[in-house]
């Protein structure tokens, strides 16, 4: 295997992961979240910015990443998300969905 197939591989992998995390982060933004789905739902789309940045889903990585930072405000603000994450949320999900074969 060449280190391109094994990158793939790696890629395609992180890409199913993280849109399986998409789903960690929705109950932080529903309706009467609890402090800690909230905590929970930031930490993951912290993770999900990350691995998405890392394996070149540069527009995953942004939407991820502006979740977790509107979920640092809420938290520190101590005010519910905003309900405009859920469709970035959204957007991430179909930012990470398969290309079409």
């Amino acid at each position: 295997m060449t280190e391109e197939e094994m990158f793939a591989r790696m890629r395609e992998r992180a890409r199913t992961t993280n849109l399986a995390r998409t789903d960690q982060i929705e109950p932080a933004l529903a309706d009467g979240a609890s402090p800690e789905d909230v905590e929970s739902g930031r930490a993951v789309a912290h993770a999900v910015a990350g691995a998405a940045g890392t394996f070149g889903y540069a527009e995953a990585s942004r939407l991820a990443r502006q979740i977790e930072l509107a979920l640092d405000d809420a938290i520190a603000a101590g005010s519910p998300p905003p309900v405009a994450l859920r469709d970035d949320l959204a957007a991430l999900r179909a930012e990470l969905q398969p290309d079409p074969a």
